[in-house]
């Protein structure tokens, strides 16, 4: 008999009561792992995020093996070595301030990823497929999101330029 029939046979089949028993056990077992995810702190995870985007770049720019040759520090000398070294220095340097200043784009949409990773994407709504929580609008510096969670945690960083209902538009650049 095949193990899966030999584990599922006796909690379909047999006296009732064992069945009723062994379904509350499992349920138990079931919600005792419910919530248990480990969130990292938002900073951190944001920006972890904004350096693998710009390695990647990097890796896209350069080329992988280029990239792979500075970072190990194998002292191979070429042509834009020293390019390369100063990008990935100022890469491994960056903090949150600087980021959100120099890089607005990246720095939201690492902000957008860190929420819908760790707090779950919207469900579909009809035939329009999944939407996201939060879109940053680029060129434009305005950041629109309808999920409260982030708005909350927006008000007290950003100024809301448009609200109406549930949704909410954000003014992301102190200058406008």
């Amino acid at each position: 008999m095949p193990v899966r029939i030999r584990l599922v046979t006796p909690i379909s089949m047999g006296p009732l009561d064992e069945v009723k028993v062994r379904r509350e056990q499992l349920a138990q077992k079931k919600m005792k792992h419910k919530g248990t995810k480990q969130i990292p702190p938002e900073d951190r995870e944001v920006l972890e995020n904004i350096r693998h985007r710009i390695d990647k770049h990097l890796r896209e720019k350069h080329g992988a093996e280029k990239v792979s040759m500075v970072a190990s520090k194998l002292r191979v000398v070429f042509p834009g070595y020293a390019r390369i070294t100063r990008d990935i220095a100022r890469s491994s340097q960056l903090t949150i301030s600087v980021a959100k200043r120099n890089m607005p784009g990246i720095y939201w949409q690492a902000k957008i990823d860190y929420y819908n990773r760790y707090f779950g994407r919207q469900g579909a709504g009809g035939q329009l497929g999944d939407r996201n929580h939060a879109v940053y609008i680029p060129y434009c510096s305005y950041f629109g999101t309808c999920d409260g969670r982030l708005v909350k945690a927006l008000e007290s960083e950003c100024k809301t330029a448009f609200a109406e209902g549930g949704l909410r538009l954000f003014c992301t650049s102190e200058n406008t």
